[in-house]
C-alpha cells in the first residue's frame, strides 16, 4: 500500500495557499496598478514557495520524528534518515515499514524459539549435573559413615569401603574434568596446538591401544583397506587422538558380541573424512541428534554398567567444531552405527596404495 508523498501533499497546499494569495491582491490597492500582473506573479511565486518548504520539511521532520526511535529501537529495523527520506518521498513508506517489521519478527520468533530450547536443555542439564554428581557423593558418604561408625577397625571392610571410596572419588574428578574441558573448548581458552600428522597411522595406534578391550568380546578392530602412503591432516593430534579413543570405546562398548569396528578414510579436496563405524545395537533415530548433548544417555541404567560420565560425545563434537570442522552420526537399530568427522588436508605428492 502506498499513500501520497510529503512532496504532493506539499505541493497541492502550496497551490491552494498560493490562489488564495492571488485572489486576496485582486482585491487589495495594488489592482488598479500599472505593474499589478508582476505583483500578482510575484505574490503567487511567493506564497507557493514559502508554503511548499515549509509543509515539506513541516510534513518531513515530523514523520521522520515519529518513526526514527521505532527504527533506532529494533537494531534490525535501522535505517539512515536518507532512506527515510527516500521511502517517504517514493510513497513506499508503509511497505518499507511493513517488510522490515516482518522481517524483524521472524527473527524475533526464531531467537524466541532457539531461548526456548536453551531453557529446556538448561533445565535437563542442571538435572542430569546433580544426578551424575549425587551418586558417587552419596556413595562416598555412606562409605565414610560405615568407617567412622564401625568398619574402621573391621579389617574385612575398611579397605574394600576405602577403594570403593577412591573409584567414586576418580568418578567426580573425572566428570569435573570433562566438563572443565568442554567449558575450554566453548569459550576458545584451550587453544589448539596445530602440527602436521598421519591420520592413518594414528588410528592404527588407538586401535592397538584398544586391542585387548575389542578382544573381551572378540570385536575385530580394522581399516577397510591398507594406507601405505600417509594420509596427512592438519590438527591437534593429541585432541584428535582423544576423539578417535572415544569413538572406538563406543564402538566397543555398545557393539555386539563378534562384531567389527571398521575405520575408512575419505579425501576430498580440501579436507579428510574419517569414518568409524559398527554393527552394534545402533541408535534410535529420534535420538540421534541428542548423542552429543552433555550427559544426555539412550539408555541410562545400561549407560551406568558401561561406566563413562556421559561427557564423552559432547567432548567430541565440541574438540572437532574447534577445529573449524564437524562431525555427524548416521545409525539403524540392530543394524549399526557410523560417526563422520572432517579434518583439515594437508597436500602431499605422495600417492596412496591400497
Amino acid at each position: 500500500m502506498k499513500i501520497a508523498s510529503t512532496k504532493l501533499i506539499s505541493i497541492v497546499i502550496a497551490l491552494i495557499f498560493a490562489v488564495i494569495s492571488g485572489i486576496l491582491l485582486l482585491y487589495s490597492r495594488l489592482v488598479d496598478s500599472p505593474n499589478y500582473l508582476a505583483y500578482l506573479i510575484f505574490d503567487v511565486l511567493i506564497s507557493f514557495s514559502l508554503t511548499y518548504i515549509a509543509l515539506y520539511y513541516t510534513f518531513n521532520n515530523f514523520i521522520i520524528k515519529k518513526l526514527k526511535p521505532i527504527f533506532d529501537t529494533i537494531d534490525t529495523l535501522q535505517m539512515p534518515v536518507d532512506k527515510l527520506y527516500e521511502s517517504i518521498e517514493n510513497g513506499s513508506l508503509l511497505t518499507e515499514i511493513d517488510n522490515r517489521v516482518m522481517e524483524w519478527a521472524k527473527i524475533k520468533i526464531a531467537e524466541i524459539a532457539v531461548l526456548k530450547a536453551n531453557e529446556k536443555y538448561r533445565k535437563e542439564f542442571l538435572g542430569d549435573v546433580s544426578h551424575e554428581l549425587k551418586t558417587p557423593l552419596f556413595n562416598i558418604q555412606g562409605y565414610i559413615l560405615t568407617l567412622i561408625e564401625s568398619g574402621l577397625e573391621d579389617e574385612e571392610i575398611n579397605m574394600k569401603y576405602l577403594k570403593r571410596t577412591d573409584k567414586n572419588i576418580n568418578r567426580l574428578i573425572s566428570i569435573v574434568k570433562d566438563l572443565e574441558t568442554i567449558a575450554k573448548l566453548e569459550t576458545g581458552e584451550r587453544l589448539l596446538e596445530y602440527e602436521n600428522f598421519d591420520i592413518a597411522k594414528l588410528i592404527m595406534e588407538v586401535f592397538d591401544m584398544l586391542d585387548i578391550k575389542a578382544a573381551e568380546k572378540n570385536i575385530k578392530l580394522k581399516f577397510d583397506k591398507k594406507y601405505i602412503s600417509p594420509v596427512i591432516v592438519r590438527a591437534d593430534k593429541k585432541r584428535i587422538s582423544d576423539v578417535l579413543n572415544n569413538l572406538i570405546i563406543n564402538s566397543i562398548v555398545y557393539g555386539r558380541e563378534n562384531g567389527t569396528t571398521m575405520a575408512r578414510i575419505e579425501q576430498s579436496e580440501k579436507n579428510i573424512l574419517i569414518h568409524i563405524e559398527d554393527n552394534g545395537i545402533g541408535i534410535a533415530e529420534q535420538y540421534q541428534q541428542r548423542i552429543f548433548e552433555r550427559f544426555f544417555r539412550v539408555d541410562k541404567s545400561r549407560s551406568k554398567i558401561q561406566g563413562g560420565t556421559g561427557l564423552g560425545l559432547s567432548i567430541v563434537k565440541h574438540t572437532i567444531e574447534a577445529h573449524k570442522q564437524s562431525i555427524k552420526v548416521k545409525s539403524q537399530l540392530n543394524i549399526g552405527t557410523k560417526f563422520t568427522f572432517s579434518l583439515e588436508k594437508v597436500k602431499t605428492d605422495g600417492k596412496q596404495k591400497t
